[in-house]
């Protein structure tokens, strides 16, 4: 019989917004034993999960918040007021690119699907755009985490 906890911990795992892949895909290779290609797709498909939620559910709550609420509506008016007004030139060239590096960038806090779901939905990028960025960026972030998984390995090896 097949123990199929170790793939649901690195699909559900990666789902987390502080472990995403940075942590989900070094378990699933070093503590799990999982294949790097298993690894890999487990872990980019359940990290782009959460963003496709996100980008559907964000602008109903901001909308219903801004509703129910005097300060919340001059807050998230102020936010996207600034933000589409002094960026909009720039979002068409640079938005993308922003939420792929942002998606693609290995790094706690400022990178990662969640925070590249925020980005898109701030700057008003559309919900098939921003998908597609966003799971480019995960892969490339995938990538980056394997190398840097087999790497640590190879130097510990190497040390001990």
């Amino acid at each position: 019989m097949i123990n199929f906890y170790p793939y649901l911990w690195t699909f559900f795992g990666s789902m987390l917004p502080i472990i995403e892949l940075r942590g989900a895909i070094p378990v699933a290779i070093e503590k799990f034993g999982l294949s790097a290609g298993a690894a890999y797709v487990l872990a980019v498909l359940g990290c782009v999960v959460p963003a496709l939620i996100l980008l559907k559910i964000l602008g109903p709550v901001s909308d219903w918040l801004m509703k129910k609420s005097d300060l919340m509506r001059r807050v998230f008016t102020a936010i996207f007021d600034h933000t589409r007004r002094t960026y909009t030139n720039k979002i068409y060239k640079f938005g993308i690119l922003l939420v792929l590096l942002v998606a693609a960038a290995p790094i706690p806090f400022l990178g990662g699907s969640w925070t590249a779901a925020l980005v898109a939905f701030v700057f008003g990028i559309a919900y098939r755009r921003a998908i597609l960025f966003i799971f480019i960026g995960t892969a490339i972030q995938g990538l980056i985490i394997l190398i840097g998984t087999y790497s640590f390995e190879a130097v510990w090896k190497i040390i001990i």
